[in-house]
């Protein structure tokens, strides 16, 4: 059948240099781009919820922290279209510059304010 071309394919190929890229840690990410929301000044938002009531997938939820409502971010959900970013009349919101979110768990794609963004 085709055992011995397929056999000749895999010992052809065990010593080839690999053809894919391990990380593209360090690669600058061009202007305008869309990362996950992250609160950038907890300390400045007023808790208006415009942010929640604006976003298109409902990822965002008022969540009380030190007796305020601030925004969490659930990452599993988000569109990253900005229209939180946007929508904040404070401008506390931004969308972080990583490209990489794989995380082994789901809770790990939660953003609470006061975490940090980069990973």
């Amino acid at each position: 059948m085709n055992a011995p071309r397929m056999l000749r394919e895999v010992l052809s190929n065990l010593f080839k240099k690999p053809a894919t890229v391990v990380a593209l840690h360090g690669v600058p990410v061009p202007p305008g781009f869309r990362g996950a929301p992250y609160l950038e000044r907890p300390a400045e938002c007023v808790g208006c919820a415009l942010c929640s009531k604006d976003c298109p997938a409902g990822c965002i939820e008022m969540t009380e922290f030190d007796g305020r409502k601030l925004p969490v971010f659930l990452l599993d959900r988000c569109a990253f279209c900005a229209q939180c970013a946007d929508s904040c009349p404070r401008k506390v919101i931004k969308m972080a510059p990583d490209w990489e979110e794989a995380v082994f768990q789901r809770k790990d794609l939660r953003r609470e304010p006061g975490s940090k963004h980069v990973a």
